[in-house]
């Protein structure tokens, strides 16, 4: 281990290890901080804080009482949408490299970004809804989790019978467009913008993820405006440092809508495989060879590979008894997001990937493969 020296991970759970597994590689000491006793990034952590990230400031408190013999040289987080302004907050406490915090603050608040750069589609409250079809986000949630599609006044007021005041007012409401949904992937430092490239994704009719290809088959000039459209919002909110992701809705029209921007590594295996897979780059190195002041490379060599990966849901709520993958032709990567045994699973939280690598010739072929493999969920 790097002699005291040590990085801050914020949150301990399964999109969190492809992070601290790294850090420990490179011979840093890992510090781990999650609400949860039984994380398990804290199998892997040298110090171990059992802590709400939400408590950014009681966090700081105990992290100065622990950290007082220790060299910080850095604070980081993945796939932990709660805790990116919690990261901005300690960098700045212990003089590290991150997002400044303003920022960080404003990319967690869906609304205000929506009212800043989805002007002509955004709508101030849920009361004021008089046509059809809206979305509906909840912002305290990431990617296709919380949000719903409301298609008239009647699936509105059952929507509406399910909240409480407080959860209303966590509610992002938009006219529903329709288009391409994409997500760009890229890393800010001070004097360079790095952009990993660009996937496309496909929601099923409950708004859910259902599937994301990576890279993106979009034509050369849609590509360059949707890139340009991020190099503007990234300086319209003072963007200053470290990786993020733009989910956007590319309208039948041209227009440009953003949905979320995640001022973080990303989870679902983005970061730490489909990117890898398909260029000669790997983000989660990046990032803490940014913190570091370390030089990276600042292009992307693409390949002729493409990536895509399924999402399985749970049908209802339960216990898990155990997942049957049926179909599942031997290159295909499976990715488990749930321990099986006597797991508790809802609907609106997916239990399972599946992935695959191909050579963009046989796009189809592979796609087809995918699309065969299946699994089968017995619950108690």
């Amino acid at each position: 281990m790097m002699l005291n020296k040590y990085f801050i991970v914020i949150g301990g759970g399964y999109h969190q290890l492809p992070l601290i597994r790294e850090i420990k590689k490179m011979a840093y000491g890992v510090i781990v901080v999650d609400i949860n006793s039984d994380a398990l990034g804290f199998n892997f952590a040298d110090v171990r804080l059992v802590h709400d990230s939400y408590d950014f400031k009681g966090l700081y408190l105990k992290l100065k009482r622990i950290t007082k013999n220790r060299e910080i040289v850095g604070v980081i987080t993945q796939a932990a949408r709660n805790s990116i302004f919690t990261t901005a907050y300690l960098s700045e406490k212990f003089a590290t490299k991150w997002l400044n915090a303003k920022t960080a603050a404003l990319t967690i608040n869906k609304k205000e970004i929506s009212k800043i750069f989805n002007q002509d589609i955004y709508i101030s409250s849920i009361k004021t809804i008089n046509f059809y079809p809206v979305v509906i986000r909840n912002q305290k949630l990431s990617g296709s989790t919380g949000v719903y599609k409301i298609k008239s006044r009647d699936e509105l007021e059952k929507f509406r019978n399910n909240l409480s005041k407080k959860d209303e007012s966590d509610l992002v409401v938009e006219k529903f467009v329709r288009g391409r949904h994409f997500m760009v992937f890229g890393l800010k430092g001070k004097d360079f913008l790095k952009i990993y490239g660009m996937a496309e994704k496909y929601l099923n009719n409950k708004m859910k993820t259902k599937l994301v290809i990576f890279p993106a088959e979009i034509k050369k000039e849609i590509e360059k405006k949707i890139n340009k459209f991020v190099k503007k919002a990234l300086e319209k909110i003072e963007f200053d440092f470290g990786p993020f992701m733009f989910e956007l809705i590319y309208g039948e029209g041209g227009g440009i809508y953003l949905a979320e921007i995640e001022a973080s590594l990303q989870g679902s295996h983005f970061v730490d495989f489909m990117i890898p897979s398909v260029s000669d780059a790997y983000p989660i190195i990046d990032t803490i060879n940014l913190i570091l002041n370390k030089k990276i490379k600042k292009r992307v060599k693409k390949t002729s590979l493409f990536y895509a990966q399924n999402y399985f849901y749970a049908t209802k709520y339960g216990k898990v008894d155990y997942l049957e993958l049926k179909m599942c032709d031997k290159e295909i990567i499976i990715f488990p997001h749930i321990d099986t045994a006597n797991a508790s699973v809802e609907p609106s939280l997916y239990i399972y990937n599946t992935a695959i690598v191909g050579n963009t010739k046989k796009r189809e072929d592979f796609l087809e493969k995918l699309n065969k493999c299946k699994i089968k969920v017995r619950y108690k």
